[in-house]
């Protein structure tokens, strides 16, 4: 049982299944760690976007999500890191 309750975004549920099957093992194991510890999973952003956290998926995409109330966890989308930032 996971600590926090993911809330998968229409935008995030998209672009996942556009992923092939090796990206998608690695998804579902950060998503795990998402659930379990959503602040020591990711690094925190700065600037205007510092409600935001992302962790790497591999070299190229990052997990963007945030915590908008204790228990649950907003997963927002999955970004090549060159249009990411």
């Amino acid at each position: 049982m996971y600590k926090h309750s993911l809330e998968l975004s229409k935008a995030f549920l998209r672009t996942a299944k556009k992923l092939d099957k090796k990206h998608m093992d690695i998804l579902e194991r950060k998503l795990s760690e998402i659930a379990n510890d959503p602040l020591g999973a990711g690094k925190r952003l700065k600037g205007p976007l510092k409600e935001i956290l992302a962790v790497r998926l591999n070299k190229r995409y990052r997990v963007f999500y945030k915590i908008p109330r204790k228990c649950s966890v907003h997963v927002l989308n999955i970004y090549h890191r060159e249009s990411a930032y």
